[in-house]
């Protein structure tokens, strides 16, 4: 493991690995390189892109303790076809060793290799909208997610009717009503009986 000094600057070149080769860094786009210890985590302001690499400047302020530390590079590659137009990646180096004594510590320039080969990492892939883009959709997210809607079914067979349900128990005896009004007085009819002169019988009734 490599070995530098605490409170002291020294410079490092960054080569990231992908599948046993070395990438060019200069056709992606760095967001940031941080050195990272334990329970610490600074940014490197001092770097630059040259020849498909990192060259930065490590400044004695950024190394709080001693101990193992490694580099943690963010970036990306532009992807129009993506939802947010990139791929993203963070990579971290191999560990190196941040020691207390002189004598302990090796050449000044330091070159960390983050080799890719051994990593095993999918990319980002595709959502459902963009996979439907490239195989050649038109058309905005929220028309595909409107699109995905099917017609409406037709209607179900109607189901078996239920069996009849008990008997509900009796209710309580509603209140008697009030007395209606007397009757006006019926007309008693006057009637009366004679005889004709064929022996019949003849009633009359008068009202």
């Amino acid at each position: 493991m490599i070995r530098k000094r605490i409170h002291k600057d020294f410079d490092a070149v960054i080569v990231i690995n992908r599948a046993g080769a070395p990438i060019d860094i200069s056709e992606y786009e760095v967001l940031s390189v941080k050195i990272q210890g334990r329970n610490t985590i600074s940014d490197i302001q001092e770097w630059e892109i040259k020849d498909g690499k990192i060259f930065l400047h490590v400044s004695r302020e950024l190394i709080k303790r001693d101990g193992e530390h490694c580099f943690v590079v963010e970036y990306r590659k532009a992807d129009p076809q993506l939802e947010d137009g990139y791929w993203n990646f963070q990579d971290n180096s191999p560990s190196f060793m941040i020691v207390k004594r002189t004598e302990d510590e090796d050449d000044d320039n330091l070159t960390i290799s983050i080799d890719l080969t051994e990593v095993i990492r999918g990319e980002r892939g595709y959502s459902a909208y963009e996979a439907a883009v490239q195989n050649g959709y038109v058309g905005g997210e929220d028309e595909w997610i409107a699109s995905l809607k099917g017609e409406q079914g037709i209607q179900g067979i109607q189901g078996v009717q239920g069996e009849r349900g008990l008997q509900g128990e009796m209710g309580l005896q509603g209140v008697q009503g009030e007395k209606g009004d007397k009757g006006a007085d019926g007309i008693t009819p006057q009637i009366s009986f004679s005889i004709n002169e064929n022996n019949e019988l003849i009633y009359t009734v008068i009202t």
